[in-house]
């Protein structure tokens, strides 16, 4: 990897693909205005290419971000659609260049962009839902209105990233009447009759596991729920690395993790199946990304990565 000039596909190849069991990552895009944004479209573009050209060339997909409160950026789309090949769009609703955000059913920016990504083609469309940034409007960072969009966009489908959790709030079993973290979420999908393991709104796990994995009943709260609500096929993995180093540790936690039969019969809480992870680990996201496993598997038998692997394991050294 050290012949790689780009910082970000050199920390990816380290602590995601040697340092951890990640097959295929995603370089997702921040927040922040033109010149402002620390991962511009062809930065992300210029690291994806260079894992998939010297690496592997499945192992890196890419997001478009998209800041439709920005002056240009909904016409921007075509350009992250057609030069860059971007492989999903991703939203903060909660930036706005002014220091306001804006609804993903708001008639002057999020119906636009949804539209637009519709005529485009590309459309898987993630949101930074939950996870309230520093400084800026908390009401934004509201899940709910994903759900209403995937009701208004049944030909979409949307991932709403960190599942609405907020650091500090502690999960317990579901409240409709709570109004906090990742409960949020859940009385959308319930109120907009959604059906478990059904419908086009997924939950994603970036930063929300990491944070209740050294919490035990709470992690079993927040997996139960999302598994009893929303259903194991609407459960997306992230790790939200490489914030955090290697997501290794992540990884081993969540393969270990068990619902108890206590929390079972107590909250309706389905099991955590080996099946259950397998799906949530990487076979959803495979599924909406068009990726065929049984080839990906193939390729990354015999790709250099393996060989880096390999090498690499004589001298391991994760961050």
């Amino acid at each position: 990897y050290k012949e790689l000039d780009c910082y970000s596909a050199q920390r990816m190849i380290k602590d995601v693909f040697l340092d951890s069991d990640t097959q295929v990552s995603v370089i997702s895009a921040l927040w922040g205005g033109q010149g402002q944004n620390p991962t511009p479209i062809g930065y992300a573009a210029e690291a994806r290419n260079l894992i998939r050209e010297q690496i592997g060339k499945h192992r890196g997909l890419i997001h478009g971000g998209v800041l439709p409160n920005e002056s240009g950026q909904i016409d921007f789309m075509e350009i992250q659609a057609k030069k860059f090949r971007v492989d999903a769009w991703k939203l903060y609703p909660q930036w706005g260049p002014e220091g306001k955000g804006f609804f993903m059913d708001d008639p002057e920016y999020g119906l636009p962009m949804l539209e637009k990504a519709r005529e485009l083609g590309i459309k898987v469309v993630c949101a930074h839902r939950g996870l309230p940034l520093p400084n800026l409007v908390y009401k934004y960072s509201r899940p709910e209105d994903i759900v209403r969009v995937g009701r208004m966009f049944p030909d979409l489908t949307f991932i709403c990233y960190h599942s609405g959790f907020e650091p500090g709030v502690e999960e317990g079993p579901y409240d409709p009447e709570r109004c906090k973290g990742v409960d949020r979420l859940i009385k959308a999908y319930i109120d907009h009759e959604y059906q478990p393991n059904r419908g086009n709104v997924y939950a994603e796990l970036g930063s929300c596991w990491r944070y209740y994995m050294s919490k035990p009943d709470q992690a079993a709260h927040l997996m139960g729920k999302l598994l009893k609500y929303m259903g194991e096929d609407r459960i997306c993995w992230g790790t939200d690395a490489i914030w955090y180093g290697s997501p290794q540790d992540q990884i081993q936690m969540f393969r270990a993790f068990q619902i108890t039969q206590e929390f079972q019969d107590k909250y309706g809480y389905p099991p955590l199946t080996l099946n259950a992870k397998r799906k949530i680990f990487g076979m959803n996201a495979a599924r909406l990304h068009g990726i065929d496993v049984a080839r990906l598997k193939q390729e990354n038998s015999t790709d250099r990565i393996s060989t880096i692997r390999e090498a690499y394991a004589a001298k391991y050294n994760p961050s």
